[in-house]
């Protein structure tokens, strides 16, 4: 992605949340280099501390409500990519290529990234720590936790989200698996803004359709669409600071719909579309 940086002289303080997976992994190193400088603290979600629980008793959630499949799927974003990433880092030492793919912890290290590592967002202890970066605009992509109105109010240029989804269809954390279970063949990606606390809502600033790619798994999907919203991210944070960015649509509330977690039965429709939700090669070609 490339941006003219001589365009950039407002928004220069970014906080940015996100979650450590395969699916943050493959973008957000490429916002930091366009924004190199400007992005002062990340916000990393400690998945299994807080509500949602341990990472045995999600395992056995996951398991007992969408089966095998669907579990090997979590696996690939937030179990085999760090093992995976270690593998990938020293084939890539041995035969020069570049890196394509950055852990959170591996970011901030090699950008010298001030993080913020913790299953409590919104306690007060984060908020002073966030508000001491004195952020002119936050950053949500692939970030599980609700922004409260106290951090939405904070930076002087709003909070943005990027969703692998066409908004306002497919609300909720997997937008790249239920268009195929409801059969509407229609991806893309959106960046908006964040104004409240209800999920995946607020003023819509861009959006781009993007293809299906015949033999996809979901995952392979997902990471496309993510890197995809990248690279709109970094036009929607020029727009912002030249004040052209606006809302695209009014959001259409009567036909939005927030989807969670599929069911066993739900994962059947992949079945019929021949859509696997992971191949060894997507998993690979991500790293490689």
């Amino acid at each position: 992605m490339r941006l003219p940086h001589e365009q950039l002289q407002s928004v220069n303080r970014i906080v940015v949340c996100t979650l450590d997976s395969l699916y943050s992994a493959v973008g957000i190193h490429e916002l930091v280099k366009a924004f190199q400088g400007r992005v002062v603290c990340f916000v990393s979600s400690d998945r299994y501390k807080g509500p949602y629980g341990s990472f045995w008793r999600q395992f056995v959630l996951n398991w007992r409500r969408s089966g095998f499949s669907f579990v090997h799927y979590l696996s690939c974003h937030f179990v085999y990519f760090y093992t995976f990433l270690l593998l990938t880092d020293t084939l890539n030492v041995v035969f020069r290529r570049s890196k394509k793919v950055y852990s959170v912890r591996q970011l901030c290290k090699t950008f010298n990234i001030p993080r913020i590592h913790t299953a409590h967002p919104n306690s007060k202890a984060v908020v002073e720590q966030i508000r001491d970066f004195q952020p002119d605009l936050i950053i949500t992509a692939y970030f599980d936790r609700i922004i409260r109105q106290e951090l939405i109010n904070m930076p002087t240029f709003g909070v943005i989200n990027v969703h692998t989804s066409l908004l306002p269809d497919f609300k909720g954390p997997f937008p790249s698996l239920w268009p195929i279970i409801k059969k509407s063949f229609k991806i893309g990606v959106s960046v908006h803004y964040i104004n409240s606390e209800r999920l995946d809502e607020g003023p819509i600033i861009l959006q781009r359709a993007c293809p299906w790619i015949v033999g996809e798994s979901v995952l392979g999907t997902d990471c496309r669409l993510f890197r995809a919203g990248i690279e709109l991210l970094g036009e929607a944070i020029l727009q912002i600071e030249n004040g052209t960015a606006r809302s695209l649509t009014p959001e259409n509330k009567g036909r939005s719909q927030y989807f969670s977690f599929p069911t066993r039965a739900d994962l059947k429709e992949l079945k019929r579309h021949h859509i696997p939700l992971v191949t060894l090669r997507d998993f690979v070609r991500q790293f490689w």
